[in-house]
């Protein structure tokens, strides 16, 4: 009876689609990135995934979900987090990139450049929006104020509210991820005025909980990719 019911836990436990799990807002980076991740897998494997939205502290409690949880599930996320027990149940499964922050202003904003931005908060503090404190676009906002800019520091849960606060002229400006922003980059209503580039940040998918085969096909398919691919979604190979 105990090796019934472990095979039919086995059975049900491969039937289940894997869990995607989103640790930051709708319509975001990582949510766009996921999105194209999963069409890709799909279109390329018998895999199916679920997405789980889990947004909210840098990443913590997509993690903390994660960590928890006894599905087989991924997560994107970056090496800019310094809670290394945060990673304790998962581990990389695949690098998909390097990445820096890039700069938006509104389209009608006098800003041009990042020399003109400096010139600016020279006259007064600049409103800086960032993703939320101990995310990667925090800490290159931090650094870069730190050494150039007299910059008020604002912070948001996604980066759509913040761009819509670009538009109506709360912010000043906002550092985004390079990964997913095509969307901002490609709506007229802002433009880029400059990147803010970290040392060595990587964006890497997590797992826990696959088996092997699932694992070997995940990084088969994304081996096999072409650059273009990443490149695309804002990845620098």
């Amino acid at each position: 009876m105990k090796l019934l019911l472990l095979l039919l836990f086995c059975v049900n436990l491969q039937a289940q689609p894997i869990e995607f799990i989103v640790a930051a807002a709708v319509g975001g980076p990582d949510d766009t990135i996921t999105r194209k991740l999963i069409s890709k897998l799909e279109e390329q494997s018998s895999l199916k995934f679920a997405i789980v939205n889990k947004p909210g502290a840098a990443h913590t409690i997509g993690y903390n979900y994660m960590n928890q949880s006894m599905q087989p599930s991924l997560m994107i996320s970056n090496n800019t987090i310094v809670n290394n027990d945060l990673y304790k149940t998962s581990k990389p499964v695949f690098k998909l990139g390097a990445f820096s922050n890039i700069v938006f202003v509104s389209k009608v904003s006098p800003i041009k450049d990042m020399r003109d931005l400096v010139e600016l908060s020279q006259k007064r503090q600049i409103n800086f929006a960032h993703g939320g404190v101990g995310t990667a676009s925090h800490k290159a906002m931090v650094r870069l104020c730190e050494k150039t800019l007299n910059c008020l520091p604002v912070p948001y849960k996604g980066a759509s509210q913040a761009m819509l606060d670009l538009l109506n002229g709360t912010v000043d400006t906002f550092a985004v991820v390079s990964y997913g922003a095509n969307s901002f980059l490609q709506n007229t209503s802002y433009k880029s005025i400059g990147k803010i580039s970290n040392d060595d940040n990587w964006v890497i998918l997590f797992g826990k909980n696959l088996s092997n085969k699932d694992i070997e096909t995940i990084q088969t398919i994304l081996n096999q990719t072409n650059n273009d691919f990443f490149t695309e979604m804002g990845f620098l190979q």
